[in-house]
């Protein structure tokens, strides 16, 4: 099966969900499955957050999958209200002492491409 994930993945930002980088690891690791793009959104993570993650990911396990960025906001609401949320309520509620030991993903060095690039 061919198959596009869209997703935020945040495996070590404090406060982030692990779903999206355990759906990402299952679609690598299932033969049935042709993961052939993956394309990073904003969500509990910022997408350029996401897409360091994602490339992180597939370059540590060897693999040759396209990574683009997509929307960096909401596309149909304003972000604010659930982006300070996302952002801050980690720190507020001191959830980041449950990540004092584990370093922060580092930023992709090279430039993120659009998902939009990847459309025929």
């Amino acid at each position: 099966m061919r198959l596009i994930i869209d997703c935020d993945p945040g495996n070590g930002v404090a406060g982030a969900n692990v779903d999206d980088g355990l759906a990402l690891a299952l679609a690598i690791a299932a033969p049935q499955i042709n993961l052939e793009l993956i394309t990073t959104v904003s969500g509990n993570t910022p997408s350029e957050v996401g897409f360091s993650v994602a490339h992180t990911l597939v370059k540590r396990l060897g693999l040759d999958i396209p990574i683009r960025r997509g929307a960096s906001q909401a596309l149909i609401e304003p972000p604010a209200p659930w982006r300070d949320k996302l952002d801050n309520g980690v720190e507020r509620n001191g959830l980041t002492t449950l990540w004092q030991d584990v370093p922060a993903p580092k930023m992709a060095k090279h430039e993120a491409p659009m998902a939009s690039s990847c459309y025929r």
